[in-house]
């Protein structure tokens, strides 16, 4: 009952699509407007001030964070294994002062954590959040925590 050779074996794959969209600043102040959770609004202003890949923020913890010199030390990043460098990240003064406010809440472990679980927001927590936004807000389509 099992077929001798495998049907699909030469069939080529397409290759990625690149995401090519751009928020403008009407889209982002109604994201921000749109998120009620404080905490997930700190996150998403997190990554939409600083640029960081969304897993970058979500691991980011008081240990990389150098309030005298305004940066975000990351270690663990995408190109760590290709570049064998840390990333660092430098803060705008809301960025800054957020982050003063971060470590002085969680000294220890992950800044940016769930109000209701108190872990940091998972990959799915994530997707979920900005798939009601899109839903919310039909113009919105193609917004991915990535996007910003």
């Amino acid at each position: 009952g099992y077929t001798a050779a495998n049907p699909v074996k030469h069939v080529k794959k397409p290759g990625p699509v690149a995401r090519t969209r751009v928020l403008t600043p009407g889209e982002r102040a109604t994201v921000l407007a749109a998120v009620r959770d404080p905490s997930f609004r700190e996150f998403v202003l997190a990554l939409q001030e600083t640029g960081c890949r969304p897993s970058e923020v979500a691991r980011l913890a008081a240990a990389d964070v150098d309030l005298a010199r305004g940066v975000w030390t990351l270690v663990a990043h995408k190109t760590a294994r290709k570049t064998g460098k840390p990333r660092v990240v430098y803060l705008t003064p809301g960025m800054h002062e957020l982050s003063r406010v971060l470590v002085g809440r969680h000294p220890t472990g992950p800044l940016f954590r769930s109000r209701r679980t108190g872990r940091p927001f998972s990959r799915n927590a994530v997707r979920i959040r900005f798939m009601r936004l899109r839903e919310k807000f039909p113009e919105l389509a193609g917004v991915t925590a990535y996007t910003y």
